[in-house]
């Protein structure tokens, strides 16, 4: 009677030893290996959207200094600089308008109407920024309530400076913060969330778009304090959605010289769904 009862042990120890061995691979290795590979996919789509953002903004950059020569030359004539930052002004993909200011902050062009509407950017961060800086390079500021809408916008500018080093005023493009995310909801897949923020982690834009929570900081969020903790340039780990609470895979990175943060996310649930079929089937077993 012993002898079987150890026959039994043995036997069943034959087969439950391999399923808990089974078992613990299922529900480890290669469950951090779906979500490794969930996150190398967010990774590359916010690679590509992150590349995206830098080329349409070296394209609005260009078309600021090329502003600066139109300046030199045609600057006498108000018409002629609205017709040019117009045509300018359809070749950006994101851009709402383009306008130069003076040393004071007054209007001189742009691209919306002739003759300009009057304004004054002396009060606002972009132009305080340039005036008081000669850095040099391009300024990334937003987002703001445009006064005259109340649609929020960013603003892309440079200062321009004459050959003594004068400041001579500022030049800008309105960028439109609804295009962005109009692009990220085109551009990934059904369920993932994109959403694009300045250096101090300030929501800019977002795929699904969140009104109550463009213009505030996000930095208590976890995925961008793991981000920031990371010290890297790009970083990814599973963080709980603040505003829903859902876990999700998330990825993040710095761009545009730093000026800028995106992140791409996915929901775990839906990341590891064929992990949770596989480990369905073994626990049936």
């Amino acid at each position: 009677m012993r002898r079987v009862i150890i026959l039994c042990i043995v036997y069943l120890g034959a087969i439950f030893m391999p399923l808990a061995g089974l078992n613990h691979y299922v529900y480890t290795s290669l469950r951090d290996a779906a979500i490794m590979e969930e996150a190398g996919d967010l990774e590359r789509q916010g690679e590509i959207r992150a590349q995206e953002i830098e080329n349409a903004l070296q394209s609005a950059g260009f078309v600021l200094e090329k502003i600066e020569l139109l300046w030199q030359f045609d600057g006498h004539d108000p018409a002629r600089m609205h017709s040019h930052l117009a045509q300018l002004e359809k070749q950006l993909a994101y851009a709402r308008a383009l306008g130069v200011v003076d040393a004071r902050g007054e209007g001189l062009f742009s691209s919306r109407s002739h003759p300009i509407r009057p304004y004054n950017a002396a009060a606002t961060e972009s132009f305080a920024r340039l005036r008081g800086s000669t850095a040099g390079g391009f300024l990334f500021t937003g987002p703001s309530k445009n006064s005259v809408d109340g649609d929020w916008q960013l603003n892309l500018s440079m200062a321009v400076r004459d050959n003594e080093g004068n400041f001579k005023g500022v030049i800008g493009a309105i960028i439109d913060p609804h295009a962005y995310a109009r692009a990220f909801e085109t551009a990934v897949a059904e369920g993932d969330y994109v959403t694009l923020l300045n250096r101090d982690f300030v929501m800019i834009a977002r795929s699904p778009w969140r009104e109550n929570e463009i213009g505030k900081s996000q930095a208590l969020v976890t995925a961008y304090q793991g981000f920031a903790a990371s010290g890297q340039n790009a970083h990814s780990g599973v963080y709980t959605n603040p505003f829903t609470g859902e876990q999700r895979i998330v990825a993040v990175r710095r761009l545009f010289n730093d000026q800028l943060v995106l992140s791409t996310s996915r929901s775990l649930a839906t990341g590891i769904a064929n992990w949770q079929s596989l480990a369905t089937i073994i626990s049936v077993i």
